[in-house]
């Protein structure tokens, strides 16, 4: 069995993975009042960005907005649904930001949620909170 803190535990066949949208369905805060997980999750978010793959995430997140800026969305709305420019722009605009949110949701939180685990788990050791 490797020793490595940021290996993601093996599920059982019958367990779904789970999706992390918000801090609150974290594993190791989740037997924690509101107020501290929100300060255990600030007091360690940011360690994840001492690793690699947490930049690579918002490099991915960042290259989806530039890639689906609403003006490109808005003249290909227009052209397939031969829609005017007011009504392909809010179509194109709830696009581009419905995308970006599921890019952020799916993707990027994932990764930083993983990486901050380790640092919870210590954080919680040492400030004696019992999740």
């Amino acid at each position: 069995m490797s020793d490595d803190p940021y290996r993601v535990p093996e599920s059982k066949p019958e367990t779904s993975p789970i999706i992390y949208w918000s801090i609150h369905v974290i594993p190791e805060l989740t037997g924690l009042s509101r107020a501290e997980q929100k300060s255990a999750w600030r007091a360690c978010r940011r360690k994840a960005f001492t690793h690699w793959q947490s930049w690579f995430a918002i490099g991915i997140l960042v290259a989806s907005l530039v890639a689906t800026n609403t003006k490109t969305t808005t003249l290909f709305v227009s052209w397939l649904f031969d829609l005017n420019y007011s009504s392909a722009f809010i179509i194109g605009a709830v696009s581009v930001w419905v995308s970006c949110i599921t890019i952020y949701a799916l993707g990027t939180m994932q990764v930083i949620v993983r990486y901050t685990r380790p640092h919870l788990r210590a954080y919680l050791d040492s400030e004696h909170l019992d999740a």
